[in-house]
């Protein structure tokens, strides 16, 4: 089974993909969400009220 690393270069809005894998002027791809979403699974622990 492989895998289809190209969904994470497509553009979130229209799915066509974009030739980095990261969204420029204001494209956002599914790896920018991912990344973000990371991002913020690590972030929010220091943020402990």
């Amino acid at each position: 089974m492989s895998w289809d690393w190209q969904v994470f270069c497509q553009d979130t809005m229209d799915r066509e993909v974009v030739q980095s894998c990261f969204g420029k002027g204001g494209d956002i791809t599914y790896l920018d969400w991912m990344l973000s979403a990371w991002g913020w699974t690590g972030a929010c622990p220091s943020f402990r009220v």
